[in-house]
């Protein structure tokens, strides 16, 4: 986006971030490690969120995060995330335990020129870091997975993990309210060729896959961890490597945008 002039500002609800195939998880992947170059290569600017928590920090009940950011490169795009919580929308049924809204701006201009629904787009994003991460990261024998979580983000990280790790035949969905696992195992298990086995025990559940959404750890176990802002997991080696691999994955792309000077 460059050098916008026109006023008006486009509105994109939910079904329509859809209909622009956010659901496709093989494009969002790859949108995700396209990024993760991006920011390896210094092109983006990702200044850490503000946050607002009602009552307080340490005893609230709803949130709000100021999330801003921008985008370089042939993306040029400034933006910002407002992400909020509330625990009081657990117990209401139709509401999001999380809702989110995105503005995009035109960095030249600075008008913005959309707003749009980002919840979705939050649980897609976050599955997607950790499908990325087990894509470099997980071992290469890995045909066993153990997800622990069946709410939006546990729904997505099955396509997640499916999509970067196709040989992963067996999923371990964990959650202490089982009828929620058993769900998402009966809706997604035929329609991607894996067995998803519902449980409510995720450190027994752990013992059998190399991958884990989880705390505890044990040798040759990865861990993906899931709902944390987007951070990758396991620390700064594994950020810096899988930072090194993606933005190597893109050098013959930036090289020839440059005229074969990568930076």
């Amino acid at each position: 986006m460059l050098h916008t002039i026109n006023p008006e500002i486009l509105f994109l609800k939910q079904e329509d971030v859809i209909k622009a195939g956010l659901l496709d998880m093989k494009q969002i992947l790859a949108v995700t490690e396209k990024t993760y170059a991006m920011l390896g290569q210094g092109l983006i600017k990702n200044p850490p969120k503000t946050n607002t928590s009602i009552p307080d920090k340490e005893n609230w009940q709803s949130f709000f995060n100021a999330m801003p950011c921008y985008i370089g490169g042939d993306i040029n795009i400034g933006g910002i995330k407002w992400a909020a919580e509330s625990k009081k929308n657990a117990t209401i049924p139709g509401i999001p335990y999380g809702i989110d809204i995105s503005i995009l701006s035109d960095p030249e201009t600075v008008l913005p020129f959309c707003i749009l629904d980002g919840t979705l787009i939050t649980a897609m994003r976050t599955s997607a870091v950790g499908g990325l991460m087990a894509k470099y990261a997980a071992p290469s024998n890995a045909d066993t997975a153990c997800l622990v979580g069946a709410g939006v983000i546990g729904r997505t990280m099955i396509s997640a993990v499916h999509e970067a790790l196709p040989q992963i035949k067996t999923m371990y969905l964990c959650d202490i309210d089982v009828a929620k696992a058993e769900g998402i195992a009966k809706e997604y298990g035929d329609s991607l060729g894996v067995e998803i086995i519902p449980t409510s025990d995720s450190r027994d559940q752990a013992v059998h896959g190399h991958l884990l959404a989880h705390e505890r750890l044990r040798p040759r176990l990865h861990a993906l961890q899931r709902g944390d802002g987007g951070r990758l997991p396991q620390g700064r080696r594994h950020r810096r490597r899988l930072l090194d691999t993606a933005q190597a994955a893109h050098e013959p792309a930036v090289q020839a945008h440059e005229g074969g000077q990568a930076r």
